[in-house]
């Protein structure tokens, strides 16, 4: 009873906010110099840049008022630029449909030779992360690889990885057609009880204390102390049994991306629709959501370019 008065309680709040205009910035490549409008990875640096990798337009480092690309001609292994990290020296580390390659100081550096044993350098590498201080993570087809600077270490599983996600030292990976895993201290893997054939997961995400989000093809469940479960919210109602292409959350705001329906931000006191009547130009396939140190939303829309927004204080 309680529950249900709270939902009409707030629904005409959900409304209202629907009618609110939101002004986002919009980049793309015929008018601001971004070399490609299908982004694939978006990151921060230590200096405050933001970095796109797309999907051939190679590597734009954005700082602030212009775009600096960089491409095949200038040393990039391809153009196809799957993942983008910046390690712990200060590196960025880029993942192409071609191989690897570093850059360091706005100059392209060899590759440690160790990379070559595993045929990494021609390799397409689907995702790269930093891990910490001496460890990044590459994942290639169905490999998972992990380098300390020196050497790699290799773990194989039976279908391609599709998401990827490290939580202080656990990685949890979700793959094509074996469901979801846990990796403790790195190379110690789990499966997790999860029926991955009913209701397929399209992406993962950190959540607060400890939990993580898995966005499935029917609604969002939550992992938590060993055991997945529904997600329920008193904000869930209208995206409960959805297929939720995005999550990412930051600073108690949860940002939730549905395929031709809208970018929603949840938090506390607010339950937010971005889409094309108020903000996006389009809603059609959301590629990435990403929230800077300075809480500039980035939105990356299959396409159709890069999104920013930045709320009022």
């Amino acid at each position: 009873m309680l529950r249900n008065l709270l939902l009409l309680l707030f629904i005409p709040i959900c409304i209202s906010l629907g009618a609110q205009k939101y002004n986002f910035k919009h980049f793309l490549p015929e008018k601001d110099g971004l070399s490609q409008s299908e982004i694939t990875d978006v990151i921060q640096d230590n200096d405050g840049h933001i970095w796109l990798a797309t999907q051939g337009g190679g590597v734009c480092r954005y700082n602030g008022s212009k775009f600096i690309n960089y491409r095949k001609v200038d040393g990039l292994k391809d153009n196809e630029v799957n993942g983008i990290t910046q390690a712990a020296n200060g590196d960025i580390w880029i993942a192409t449909k071609r191989g690897l390659n570093i850059i360091r100081n706005g100059k392209f550096i060899p590759l440690n030779v160790e990379l070559y044993n595993y045929n990494l350098v021609d390799a397409n590498i689907n995702y790269i992360q930093n891990i910490d201080s001496t460890h990044l993570l590459f994942v290639s087809a169905n490999k998972y690889f992990l380098w300390n600077g020196y050497s790699l270490e290799l773990i194989s599983f039976s279908s391609d990885i599709n998401n990827l996600l490290r939580v202080g030292t656990e990685i949890y990976i979700t793959t094509e057609d074996e469901g979801f895993f846990k990796i403790y201290n790195y190379n110690d893997t789990s499966r997790l009880n999860y029926d991955n054939s009913s209701h397929k997961i399209n992406c993962i995400a950190e959540y607060k204390d400890g939990a993580i989000l898995l966005g499935t093809k029917k609604g969002i469940k939550i992992y938590r102390n060993g055991e997945i479960n529904k997600y329920n919210s008193i904000l869930d109602t209208s995206i409960i049994d959805k297929s939720i292409n995005n999550l990412y959350y930051k600073d108690s705001i949860l940002y939730v991306g549905i395929n031709d329906i809208g970018i929603y931000m949840i938090s506390r006191d607010e339950f937010i629709l971005f889409n094309n009547k108020n903000s996006i130009n389009t809603i059609t396939f959301f590629d990435n959501i990403f929230v800077d140190r300075e809480d500039v939303l980035w939105l990356s829309i299959h396409g159709h370019g890069l999104y920013s927004y930045k709320k009022s204080a």
